[in-house]
């Protein structure tokens, strides 16, 4: 456990903090329920200064985010319960860009090479625009609730599906069901580095890996008591060190690239972790989204937790830019 935080402690204290912008989206809250609050406690947050605080943006409380994403135009796309928003002005004003057709929005994902691409993940499959939000296509018809954009070949994409993972080679045209059959897949990611590999959370079987471009699928759970992950992230320049978010079990944590895990979630607890992120300036920096429960975050590389915002409330998805 030592060698974990040594590890962290020496990166953080290599080089200097450069800024960037995290996102927290908050699609439900008991105190906005109950009407126990006078201020915005759902819709877009947004933080400046490694998460020490945090100004509301946009609406106010009648629209449920899930996740938002900033392209490399700086253009901010949102994920909703009404259809996929876009804020070009950093979330101050939205517009909605989709019809009836798309709603229960759970992820958008902006082609890094390409922001005018967007992909949306919905309840009813995968919508995919070219131009900026002006026409969507249905390109998958299955329920659909992470996205992978494939960092070195982004015509690659992956769907995680209640069934497992489809694939497309060609930016969404076609279609195939690829892979981990009969595991419901809940979260996809792509390890930084050399490698590029290819993870998924799973439901009820962990976490798995593929090192071959999805042909074959190895489990990584040893020291992984919780069977349902909903978040993984990584360490931005070392792709060894990993973190998973798990139902009912908080935060694990891996500094041997997922083959070995260690629970890390003194202040945390049980929680139901469904968003985490490293912070690029300061890897020491980890924000952990709870379901019912608010934000959480750990400046010591997961060591210890201290609730940071958002009582009671959903915090769905977090993402950095």
């Amino acid at each position: 456990m030592k060698r974990f935080y040594l590890l962290l402690f020496l990166f953080a204290a290599s080089g200097g903090w450069a800024a960037e912008t995290v996102f927290m989206c908050v699609p439900n809250s008991r105190r906005h329920r109950l009407g126990q609050s006078q201020n915005p406690v759902i819709g877009l947050f947004v933080s400046n200064d490694q998460a020490k605080t945090w100004q509301h943006r946009g609406w106010q409380e009648s629209v449920r985010l899930f996740y938002a994403e900033m392209g490399a135009d700086s253009v901010l796309w949102g994920a909703a319960g009404n259809g996929v928003m876009r804020s070009a002005d950093g979330g101050r004003t939205w517009k909605i860009t989709t019809d009836w057709r798309v709603t229960e929005v759970l992820k958008v994902k902006v082609r890094p090479d390409r922001p005018s691409t967007v992909y949306a993940c919905c309840a009813y499959g995968v919508f995919r625009t070219t131009d900026h939000g002006q026409n969507w296509r249905k390109v998958l018809d299955r329920f659909c609730a992470d996205l992978l954009i494939d960092a070195a070949q982004p015509e690659t994409l992956l769907a995680a599906q209640e069934e497992g993972i489809s694939i497309s080679q060609d930016g969404g045209d076609t279609w195939q069901f690829c892979c981990l059959s009969g595991k419901g897949t809940r979260v996809l990611a792509q390890s930084p580095g050399a490698d590029k590999s290819w993870w998924a959370g799973t439901e009820d079987d962990g976490v798995l890996v593929s090192t071959d471009l999805g042909q074959t699928w190895q489990p990584r759970n040893h020291g992984l008591n919780h069977s349902t992950v909903y978040a993984i992230a990584f360490q931005p320049t070392d792709a060894k060190i990993m973190y998973l978010g798990a139902h009912e079990g908080g935060v694990y944590g891996s500094t041997d690239g997922g083959a070995t895990w260690q629970r890390l979630s003194s202040g945390l607890g049980d929680a139901v972790v469904h968003s985490l992120v490293v912070l690029p300036s300061n890897p020491q920096v980890v924000l952990a989204g709870a379901i019912n429960e608010g934000l959480f975050i750990s400046r010591d590389a997961g060591a210890t937790w201290t609730f940071a915002s958002q009582a009671e409330s959903h915090i769905w998805g977090l993402s950095v830019r």
